[in-house]
């Protein structure tokens, strides 16, 4: 069974005409170029038809145009359906050829795939036993401005050799340019597998132009729109509904059939449309919201110091954000501190804002015990109250105390009550003195001392009662006895030490000269009572000078030895000894020894273990040890000595030792 439906200003006397057709699913022609927008250049894709493609179509040809100017419409363009713009817009223009009839009808559109096996290149490929429904856009484009006369095309379409549909476009006459027709019918596949559509001009007197747009085949499905989520509207404010689909036939809930439905009051709202012979319809619920109307209540004064929670009393709408004045987004502050605190509360229909000031009673507070100096004046003070009371009987807010002892205070505020106590020392003042400004020699340094205080504080940054100091400078000491202080300052000059140096102990030849230079100093004295900055010596003895620079002495001595400079060192040892006691070689000593000062004589035997040594060259080595006789056998020896003329030196040599 198939169902056709013509939508459009067509008077079409046929059984087969009924109220609806919704063609809304997949396209199974998206790929034929079923709005003829694609592009191209000699042939369009994606169809066929029975006559060759024109760029200026005559009878027998067709071409793929923006708009057309022609007939009853010249003075207007006739645009394609798809988009309705006359420069981008296309639709198939069919010039029916004059051998066109209903019995021998032009293929004025059918599917086209190159790719498929020659037989089915015109087929779509189908579900067995499926409803399908085509549609397309048809309008006769030649007509003359009369409206009826001109020849008018005869519409057909086939699906697999079936009849499914024959319009005559003469009977569409209002208004007098012709309009686009929608055509729809639904078709059933039964055991077919492949479709075959075309759609054909079947009439060849006259003009007989069709234009063919926005061709579809394939399944229905329900048609779905939205009036969106569920909302709720503020209280007094203008809503309303608006149909989502354009050029749909709407009904309201209320029966109305407008575009759009305006909202006054909450509850459930939907709407049924039509549109291309697909229907559907939504529900949506609205409700109504009223602005946020909050109190923090009455300003309060509190009298135990707790934290305080702060919340609002709201009858009006519902609180969406809440914003305090120190930037909290909370239901709820808490409050510990007094001052004004205030809340902006809002929602989707507006703001509402309160403050409320909260005091939380403050208890006297006079501070720690305090400290003053004789003679000065203490002011006790404490915070706002509704009444105060001292001990001295004042009822100010503040008292004027100069002798020492324990003072309180009472408070009021409101219903609450508090006292505080403070007691009050007196201290004297520091009496110090640093003395005199004072020079100090260097590397002597002095004591600078500050008595009769409890804290100290000087300049070099100590903090004990006296200081040494080994530089100039000016030096000051801040005493104090609590918050009594007292301030003194010495000047101190740093005055060097003469530089007077002698040199080390010298060794001078008989009848040699020497001259011993102080240093720098502004005086002198020598240890034979000399004053000179100098001093000759020639002879042995120990020698000393003192520099003075003011008061600062420094001292150096120096000790002179006279030597016989004209000795001649020799040291003559033999490499033998026999010591037997037979008188003859019994002893190991020098054969010759002259102008030695100091010596020292060590035996090592073969291993280098040291087994005699004596610092007295001449008496040598008997051939014994500690542990008694050495063995026969060969030594080392080793000599170390110092000269007449204080030169040193080592030697050492073999020796070999037999009894026999």
């Amino acid at each position: 069974m198939k169902k056709l439906y013509i939508l459009g200003f067509l008077q079409f006397l046929s059984a087969a005409i009924y109220s609806q057709c919704c063609s809304n699913g997949a396209n199974l022609l998206a790929d034929y170029n079923p709005d003829f927008s694609a592009p191209f250049i000699d042939v369009p894709p994606g169809f066929q038809t029975d006559n060759p493609y024109t760029f200026f179509p005559t009878p027998g040809t067709y071409i793929i145009v923006p708009s057309r100017n022609y007939g009853a419409c010249f003075e207007s363009p006739q645009t394609d359906h798809t988009t309705g713009d006359p420069a981008i817009g296309r639709f198939l223009w069919f010039d029916t050829s004059p051998t066109a009839s209903q019995a021998d009808p032009d293929v004025a559109w059918k599917p086209f795939n190159p790719s498929l096996p020659p037989a089915t290149q015109n087929a779509i490929a189908v579900s067995p036993n499926t409803t399908y429904v085509f549609s397309c856009y048809i309008r006769d484009l030649a007509r003359n401005p009369d409206c009826f006369s001109g020849g008018a095309p005869l519409m057909g379409l086939r699906i697999n050799g079936q009849e499914m549909a024959e319009i005559d476009l003469a009977l569409v006459t209002e208004p007098c340019c012709p309009q686009w027709t929608y055509l729809c019918t639904e078709w059933n596949s039964g055991n077919d597998t492949l479709a075959f559509i075309q759609i054909e001009s079947r009439r060849n007197d006259g003009f007989n132009d069709l234009g063919i747009d926005d061709v579809y085949f394939g399944t229905t499905s329900a048609f779905e729109f939205s009036l969106g989520a569920d909302t709720t509207i503020c209280e007094g404010l203008l809503f309303s509904l608006e149909s989502p689909v354009e050029g749909a036939n709407n009904e309201w809930s209320d029966a109305s059939q407008g575009d759009s439905l305006l909202i006054t009051e909450p509850g459930e709202y939907w709407l049924s449309l039509e549109k291309d012979g697909c229907s559907g319809s939504d529900t949506i619920a609205i409700g109504i919201s009223l602005l946020p109307e909050i109190s923090l209540g009455n300003d309060t004064i509190l009298c135990a110091p707790e934290a305080f929670t702060l919340s609002p009393v709201n009858t009006g709408g519902i609180i969406q954000a809440y914003f305090w004045q120190d930037n909290t987004l909370a239901p709820s502050i808490e409050v510990s501190n007094s001052g004004i605190y205030s809340l902006f509360a809002s929602n989707n229909c507006g703001s509402s804002t309160d403050s409320v000031e909260i005091v939380f009673f403050e208890p006297p507070n006079l501070g720690t015990n305090q400290s003053a100096c004789l003679g000065d004046t203490v002011l006790l003070s404490v915070g706002p109250a509704d009444s105060y009371l001292w001990n001295t009987g004042s009822t100010n807010n503040s008292i004027q105390v100069t002798s020492a002892g324990e003072y309180w205070v009472e408070t009021t505020l409101a219903q609450c009550s508090g006292t505080d106590s403070v007691s009050l020392i007196y201290f004297t003042f520091p009496s110090i003195d640093l003395g005199a400004d004072t020079l100090i020699c260097t590397n002597q340094p002095i004591e600078l001392a500050a008595q009769e205080a409890i804290n100290y504080q000087w300049s070099s940054g100590e903090t004990t009662a006296s200081i040494n100091i080994e530089e100039s400078g000016v030096y000051w000491v801040n005493a104090s006895n609590g918050p009594c202080k007292s301030v003194d300052t010495v000047n101190i000059t740093l005055e060097a030490i003469p530089l007077v140096g002698l040199g080390s102990d010298l060794n001078l030849c008989e009848g040699d000269l020497i001259t011993l230079t102080a240093g720098a100093a502004e005086s002198y004295l020598w240890s034979d009572g000399s004053v000179d900055d100098s001093k000759v010596v020639g002879s042995s003895g120990l020698y000393w000078v003192e520099g003075r620079n003011e008061n600062c002495i420094s001292r150096d001595s120096i000790l002179i030895s006279v030597l016989n400079c004209t000795c001649t060192f020799v040291l003559a040892i033999p490499n033998a000894f026999t010591p037997n006691n037979d008188g003859f070689n019994d002893v190991f000593v020098p054969q010759k020894a002259e102008c030695i000062e100091e010596s020292r004589l060590r035996i090592l035997n073969r291993w280098g273990a040291e087994v005699f040594s004596t610092d007295n060259l001449n008496s040598g080595w008997d051939g014994r040890t500690k542990l008694g006789e050495a063995p026969d056998g060969t030594y080392f020896w080793l000599i170390d000595y110092t000269t007449t003329s204080k030169d040193k030196g080592t030697m050492s040599g073999f020796l070999d030792m037999r009894r026999k």
